[in-house]
């Protein structure tokens, strides 16, 4: 399990306060992909926090039944309030809401899964909103649903507009053997990066997992800021890897007019 750590001193808030610090990493180090669950132990270890703050901290969320505690293994996990603000969150976040549409689109046009992915910890991503495919042949992922960014080509595209020191560094982060080759050189990947923008879309056949194509763009705030992607995700197999390039200008351009919701 790797616990959930401020990435850089420079980004603590002028206002902070070390118990709600502690109470966030808590909640994402168990909503991530590393593990579902953790001891009082584990968390106070990995999170680098006093194991008497981190008691009361956890005791606090599970009276909220933000976290579960399951005395036979003496572990912590997500709590059913957790569960009901992950199920409800993604379409109570505006820009969720408005890019919606366009997901809803991209689906009715290719048959295949459409997603938003954003960042919501350095080295991952989740998925906030989906549309599910129409195609027999089809993928299927799930709100809330997390990856690191070496795992997908929307991973690259939040790599690609972070300062190049900020993307080694998470990079880094990531133990090598879950690292692709690709990801190892950090000139070839600055390059790549550089590409990516220039094209606006990337196309990936089964580089990232064997039988599956991607195609990703990415979303802008409306201060011209990274985002998120919006991807069409399929089996290439199906349809989608016989129209490839079609299927990048419709995304491409889903991605755009996401940028402008």
């Amino acid at each position: 399990m790797v616990g959930r750590r401020l990435p850089h001193p420079e980004e603590k808030p002028t206002y902070f306060t070390p118990s709600v610090d502690i109470a966030a990493r808590v909640l994402l180090t168990l909503a991530g992909p590393e593990s579902a669950n953790a001891s009082l132990a584990e968390l106070a270890r990995d999170l680098g926090a006093n194991k008497t703050t981190c008691l009361r901290v956890v005791r606090t969320l599970q009276q909220h039944a933000l976290l579960h505690y399951d005395e036979s293994t003496q572990t912590y996990s997500l709590g059913t309030a957790a569960v009901t603000l992950a199920a409800t969150g993604s379409t109570a976040i505006a820009a969720v809401s408005r890019i919606q549409p366009v997901l809803d689109d991209l689906t009715a046009k290719t048959g295949m899964t459409s997603v938003l992915a954003c960042p919501t910890w350095p080295g991952e991503m989740t998925y906030l909103a989906v549309r599910d495919g129409t195609s027999r042949l089809r993928i299927s992922v799930s709100v809330g649903q997390s990856y690191r960014v070496t795992e997908s080509s929307g991973g690259l595209w939040y790599l690609a507009y972070l300062p190049s020191e900020l993307r080694h560094e998470i990079i880094s982060r990531i133990p090598a053997e879950k690292r692709r080759a690709s990801l190892r050189d950090p000139e070839a990947l600055d390059r790549k990066v550089e590409q990516m923008k220039g094209t606006g879309v990337l196309t990936s056949v089964n580089d990232f997992v064997a039988g599956v194509t991607t195609v990703t763009s990415p979303v802008f705030d409306r201060r011209g800021k990274f985002f998120g992607v919006v991807a069409i995700i399929g089996l290439s197999a199906s349809d989608l890897s016989q129209s490839l390039e079609s299927t990048a200008a419709m995304v491409k351009a889903g991605a755009q007019r996401a940028s402008e919701a």
